[in-house]
């Protein structure tokens, strides 16, 4: 398998961005995190109490909406995570 040069630093064309950008980013960021956390809180406690039904010998009947629920909670966070790396990597090769 070839070995894959990096680009070195000097081609890269930087653009300055303000301060006011960066935390307006940030604030951003933090908003999106709070709203998927938000919504984790309440998906796992639904979770919790579909298991505890379950470990008690009772049905669970909402199973399809409770796994949604957690699919697209889970999703959201992940997002959160992966914007919140994004902006760090991007204020660190600053």
């Amino acid at each position: 398998m070839p070995k894959v040069k990096n680009p070195s630093d000097r081609n890269v064309i930087r653009f300055p961005v303000s301060q006011q950008s960066i935390e307006r980013q940030l604030v951003l960021w933090i908003q999106e995190l709070v709203l998927s956390n938000s919504q984790l809180v309440p998906t796992v406690k639904r979770l919790l109490r579909s298991y505890q039904l379950l470990r008690a010998g009772e049905t669970v009947t909402d199973v399809e909406e409770v796994l949604w629920q957690v699919e697209w909670a889970l999703k959201d966070v992940e997002t959160a995570s992966l914007h919140g790396l994004s902006l760090l990597r991007e204020l660190n090769g600053r």
